[in-house]
This record gives structure tokens, sequence and C-alpha cells, in this order.
């Protein structure tokens, strides 16, 4: 885990949120509603960079900070996706792992960026060292299903990586690491995630369900990459 401050400045964001209302106002194929009935919007879309252009350009800019991680010149982009809580929203993200969502192997990278002031410093929480322990199933992100894992927070006294974050903050995140969001919104709250393997990556199939964008792509298992996802190169 790491943590690059102020990565994405007021302009930035600006452009961002006015792209958040446009998706909202055309949702892609990936739209979904993440909060129960009768409460508080929590709503997300996925893979707009390649029709929006002020996700476009983050998710070229996020290149840098993923390829450094991996060690390479290059990175290849597996998905953007945004979320909105909407004020009164306290629906959170239960602890989870990205690496079961995605057959991807050895991992990969997200890059998680608030638009927004996070609502109190536990809107972002991580396990140190967590990708060093088992892979969970995926855990569920719109229903009150148990966390993968059993429960992470009671009674622990292990340091948790609870950063202090501010708008525009970027945090890279290994894909094993387990680590969870959530809190009260007294405002909206806009938040950005971009997704990147290693230019080596490999496909390999999960033993649950996945998207099915990617269960179609998993079938050459071992396999590279696609060449439809974006390999791009770090300036």
């Amino acid at each position: 885990m790491a943590l690059r401050p102020g990565f994405v400045d007021a302009v930035g964001r600006a452009e961002l949120a006015a792209a958040i209302e446009a998706c909202r106002r055309a949702p892609g194929p990936g739209f979904r509603i993440l909060s129960p009935p009768g409460r508080p919007l929590v709503i997300s879309d996925r893979d707009r960079a390649a029709d929006v252009a002020a996700i476009g350009r983050l998710a070229r800019a996020g290149t840098g900070l993923a390829a450094g991680a991996f060690g390479s010149t290059s990175a290849v982009l597996l998905e953007d996706q945004w979320f909105l809580s909407e004020a009164g929203a306290g629906t959170p993200s239960p602890w989870h792992q990205d690496q079961p969502f995605l057959p991807v192997e050895p991992f990969f990278v997200t890059i998680w960026i608030p638009l927004d002031p996070p609502p109190g410093r536990d809107s972002l929480r991580a396990i140190p060292g967590s990708q060093r322990g088992p892979l969970y199933a995926p855990a569920d992100f719109s229903s009150d299903a148990p966390e993968p894992g059993g429960d992470w927070e009671s009674g622990r006294t292990a340091p948790m990586f609870a950063p202090a974050l501010s708008p525009g903050d970027a945090v890279l995140i290994d894909s094993r690491v387990l680590h969870a969001t959530g809190g009260f919104c007294p405002a909206p709250f806009r938040r950005i995630s971009l997704r990147y393997a290693p230019p080596d990556a490999r496909l390999s199939p999960r033993p649950w369900p996945v998207a099915e964008r990617w269960r179609l792509l998993a079938g050459a298992a071992g396999g590279p990459l696609p060449l439809s996802l974006p390999r791009i190169a770090a300036d």
C-alpha cells in the first residue's frame, strides 16, 4: 500500500465530478445500485475511460503510479469504476480483497481516489500484510451477508492502515490486501478506482462467478491478457 497526496488537483476533480454526472445521465452497462432499497443511494458505473474524456485522462495519468509499483514501463488498464454515495448514505463496502473479482494473476493494483472529503478517518481501512494470507471468495456489496474471513475489526490490536485522506489523494492497494470503506456520509461522496495489471499478467479462472465480461475472457486459462485491454506506457 502506498499514498500519493494531491494526485488529482482541484481542476481535475471538478472535471471528474462533471463526468460522473454525465455517466448518471447516460449509464453504461456496468452501472449498479449498491445500496439496499429505501436507503440513500450508493451507485457505481464501470469501464467509462473509453467514452468519458476526464476518466480516460485519469486512467492514463494513473498508469505511471501502477507501472512504478510493478517495476515496469507500462501497465494494462483492467477497469475503471466510480462510486457515488448520496448525503445520508451509510452503506459500507465490506471487508474484501479485489483479487477474487477479476481472473487475473499474479495480482493487480487498485488506485483509489476520493474526489470529495472522505467521511471520517475510517473511510478507507486496510490490513497490512494480508496479501500474504489466503484468498477469500468475493464479498457481496449489495447485502448484509457475512464478510469474508469473519469480523476483522472487533478486538483487533495490530495496526491498521487508515490514512487521513484529502480530496485528490491516491492510495495504491495490492489486489490481495483486505480492505474496507464506509462511514456515514453527511454530504455526497464521490470516488474513483482504477485497476491495473502488470504487462506479463495472465488469465486465471476463478472457482466462483465473476462478471460476464471476465467470464468470457477467462476461457483461455493461463493465457495472456487480451489485446482488447488497453496497454498504456508510463509517461
